[in-house]
């Protein structure tokens, strides 16, 4: 699967709070799902106190929920912890799950905040 690049994740904390409020201008949350075949879920996990990530990429059929495939990846995190921009720090990882994927999924289901509207 390709994956656009957005920005660069080379960036300090300041300037991940600045580009975290300009992407949230940018997101679209009106366009509906006309048709979906194929769903795919993806998380991201650690073990505690290790910079090492664990991210996951499940692509399903939606008509039978059967597995089409699946992919991970196991990589160091190069963005420190600070609250408020976990994607910073895990979303990289999880990219490289989905550049693996030979299936373009319809819809993404990830593990987040969600849209907080008037938030950081």
């Amino acid at each position: 699967m390709k994956i656009a690049p957005l920005h660069r994740w080379d960036v300090t904390p300041k300037e991940a709070v600045a580009l975290q409020k300009e992407l949230a201008r940018r997101m679209v949350t009106n366009v509906p799902v006309r048709s979906c075949n194929l769903i795919a879920g993806a998380d991201c996990s650690y073990n505690r106190f290790s910079t090492t990530r664990y991210a996951g990429v499940v692509v399903l059929r939606c008509d039978d929920l059967s597995v089409v495939e699946r992919k991970g990846v196991v990589a160091e995190a190069k963005f420190p912890y600070v609250p408020g921009l976990l994607s910073f720090r895990e979303t990289p990882i999880v990219l490289q799950a989905f550049a693996k994927l030979e299936n373009t999924p319809d819809v993404v289901m990830c593990d987040g905040q969600g849209y907080a509207p008037g938030g950081t």
